[in-house]
């Protein structure tokens, strides 16, 4: 495409993204020259992708600095009329020149042709890179990824200083929606270079930057939409773009992030691409210089971006429901956190909501976490920050900062608990609960579970209510909990009570400082509710069976097929893949059936839900609760049903035509936040361990037969990898209770 003149508004651009895809073979500025040098021919050092991200007759150069040059200023000032002719646009504060490439040159020759001087740190392209956002899914509910990073916990602490600037360089905002108007700082327009009070436009253009703005700060508490990761925060807009896809030069893109940070702003995010341009790195030693952070998203190509890494830039990646890594995610070692970025529930242009998938969500997302622990103490540095971020982070690749996640994905809540614990002795804080139970039954509360002291001491509960609201009755159960804590037990007021009830109970820690919190009890009619199966005998994880059954567009009748394979899994965790299906050992034509028991914590209603490519269905026992079949990509469905506690059957079929396979099976319910269903909630049934011969009845000769496989040392009935003594004594324990 042709250069762009200076000045002009119009002009296309460098990068949105629910992320700008980045598949530039390299971003190295010095590539060009060795490649120059070599004589050998190895390819250019800057590579675009039409549509994904294109030359724009433009450069970013900045000359090497000055502590490696005290010696030459005639050299100095040699490099920097080398282009004075071709000057669009300096920007002394991180001191870069925006220069059009020469007439017969391209980007990597004119590159190759500065580098060799000697004289620059870099001259890459002022790329021109494209939006690649996943569509709005109308299926997908809720903001699952506030649970996910314990947003709610760490509002309980604070939810935002509202002296805190959050920035987003991004497409505009929607100037009157209700979630994000009132809390409006005035921005400003980097495509237009013109701030907001002297007419520069930061209405969006494109959309993506409502919901961006949303992600990480819209209003919390207000009865209106959704929540940002903090409630309170004053929201400044930075337009990059000028034109209505959005696309923006990434000069523009970092002009209008330092303007942020010049004008207050403490958080700076850029939700586009080309991360990997080195001018990125000095943006962001310039934005921590002036006592803020920045943070660039990681991209949507799925790259791994392993020859860079920037000390003063958070590069963002995004993770899903099932805290994996999403499959458009870029990660590597230039990626320091990563948020949740599937399906995430935001402000949208024109006052309303919906729902985007990208880094582009996920950087927004962190941009608030940032401001919430700069809340606990605007006096701390950005790198204190920054630190707090990280540390608090949890560690869901190899231990610590890993080539993959950095330093795992956020956790607001614990980022927050460090930075309060470094402000002195505080009060425990004791967090509301809310429990369910059957009329006629009783049910131990485990309220420390959630509670928490910032400063880490121990804590205790020190009263509660004996009688409840209702006339029901509550006695504290020593050691009765998790960890030998102790817990609360509620009885209903009579057998025959259905309702709302509550109480009260306070905590103690080490200092004598108290809190309060209340108890929500929900009293259930059990004739309402689905009772569990329970099952005398269960081992881990649940069972999978594999069959190759072509040209299905639907799923089938599995009783009219043979398996060919089977295993145990952990969970129905398996994201869509384009390669072989879980342990299946096929792409393509497959189909499986997943079956086990879930073990419901407490009674109530439950949300399943399955996100499968192509169709799925699950099962409770016999009743079909989420039904998602047919030829689709991944896309999610659900369905609720009201369950007692216990271990209930579950069934989940999938079945895979062509393209991408995955089944992913996620629950939410009383207590139990959007997840994918863990192993720890799996089983399936295992026949009686006393039947040793396994002929369905345990009868005497299973006595004599576990005797003669003692002898024969082949009798490890505890399976601990050896048969000893203790085999047998646990055997006969077995064997005289009858199961």
């Amino acid at each position: 495409m042709p250069s762009v003149c200076a000045g002009s508004a119009s002009a296309a651009p460098g990068s949105v993204g629910t992320e700008l895809r980045q598949d530039v073979v390299s971003a190295n500025p010095s590539a060009a020259a060795r490649h120059s040098d070599s004589g050998v021919s190895r390819g250019p050092a800057f590579v675009a992708r039409p549509g994904v991200m294109e030359f724009s007759g433009r450069m970013i150069v900045r000359p090497v600095q000055q502590g490696a040059r005290q010696a030459e200023p005639a050299r100095d000032a040699a490099a920097r009329l080398r282009f004075a002719g071709n000057t669009v646009r300096y920007y002394p504060e991180v001191d870069e020149y925006v220069v059009t490439v020469p007439a017969g040159m391209d980007e990597n020759t004119y590159s190759a042709e500065l580098m060799k001087t000697g004289d620059y740190q870099y001259a890459h392209p002022d790329w021109i890179c494209y939006p690649d956002s996943t569509p709005n899914d109308p299926q997908f509910s809720g903001q699952w990824h506030h649970p996910r990073i314990q947003s709610p916990q760490a509002w309980d602490i604070g939810t935002g200083n509202a002296a805190i600037i959050c920035a987003f360089v991004d497409t505009g905002i929607d100037l009157t929606h209700p979630d994000l108007a009132p809390n409006r700082v005035p921005g400003y327009n980097s495509a237009s270079h013109l701030a907001e009070i002297n007419g520069g436009d930061v209405s969006d253009i494109n959309g993506h930057g409502t919901h961006v703005a949303g992600d990480g700060a819209a209003i919390g508490n207000n009865a209106v939409g959704v929540s940002g990761t903090g409630w309170n925060f004053r929201i400044m807009m930075v337009r990059t773009s000028n034109v209505t896809s959005g696309n923006a030069f990434i000069s523009d893109i970092l002009e209008g992030a330092r303007w942020a940070a010049d004008n207050d702003a403490k958080v700076v995010s850029a939700s586009y691409g080309g991360v990997e341009a080195s001018s990125v790195g000095t943006t962001g030693t310039y934005i921590k210089g002036v006592g803020s952070l920045f943070l660039y998203a990681a991209g949507n190509s799925s790259t791994n971006h392993a020859s860079f890494d920037y000390p003063d830039v958070i590069v963002v990646g995004a993770s899903d429901e099932g805290d994996n890594r999403a499959g458009f995610s870029s990660y590597g070692v230039a990626v320091d956190v990563f948020a949740p970025g599937t399906n995430i529930l935001s402000t949208t242009n024109g006052g309303g909501y919906g729902y985007a998938s990208g880094t582009s969500m996920a950087t927004p997302v962190t941009n608030g976490a940032l401001a919430l622990i700069w809340s606990v103490n605007p006096s701390f540095t950005a790198q204190q920050v920054e630190d707090f971020l990280e540390q608090g982070a949890d560690d869901i690749g190899n231990e610590g900062n890993d080539n993959v996640f950095g330093w795992g994905r956020i956790n607001v809540f614990r980022s927050v608990q460090l930075a309060m614990a470094t402000m002195g002795p505080a009060h425990p804080y004791a967090i509301a609960d809310t429990a369910s139970v059957l009329s006629g039954t009783t049910a131990n509360v485990d309220v420390l579970a959630n509670d928490f002291d910032v400063n880490g001491d121990a804590f205790s509960i020190t009263s509660f209510t004996a009688s409840s609201v209702q006339g029901g009755t509550v006695v504290r159960v020593v050691g009765g909990g998790p960890g030998g804590r102790d817990v609360l037990r509620y009885s209903p007021p009579s057998a025959g009570f259905a309702g709302s009830d509550s109480f009260s109970y306070t905590i103690i820690d080490g200092g004598g400082l108290l809190d309060t919190a209340a108890v929500s009890v929900t009293v259930l009619d059990p004739a309402l509710f689905r009772a569990p199966e329970n099952p005398a005998h269960t081992a881990p994880r649940a069972g999978v069976s594999y069959y190759a059954i072509p040209n299905l567009s639907e799923l089938p009748n599995f009783g009219s097929y043979t398996a060919y394979a089977s295993e145990f899994v952990n969970s129905v965790n398996f994201p869509s893949t384009d390669g072989n299906f879980a342990g299946s050992g096929r792409a393509d034509d497959i189909a499986a059936v997943f079956e086990g028991y879930i073990n419901i914590p407490s009674p109530g209603t439950y949300t399943l839900y399955t996100s499968s490519d192509d169709g799925s269905k699950l099962y409770i026992g016999s009743q079909t609760v989420v039904n998602n079949d047919g030829l689709h990509g991944m896309q999610e469905a659900s369905g609720t049903i009201d369950l007692q506690a216990g271990r209930h059957a579950c069934r989940v079929e999938f079945f895979e035509r062509g393209g991408g396979a995955g089944v992913i099976a996620s629950i939410a319910g009383p207590g139990l936040a959007k997840q994918v269903i863990p192993a720890s909630m799996w089983s399936h049934g295992v026949p009686c361990p006393c039947d040793w011969n396994q002929s369905g009845a345990m009868n005497s000769q299973d006595f004599f037969d576990f005797i003669a496989s003692f002898f024969a040392s082949n009798a490890d009935f505890n399976r601990d990898g050896s048969t000893t003594s203790q085999d047998f004594f646990d055997f006969l324990a077995c064997f005289f209770a009858g199961s």
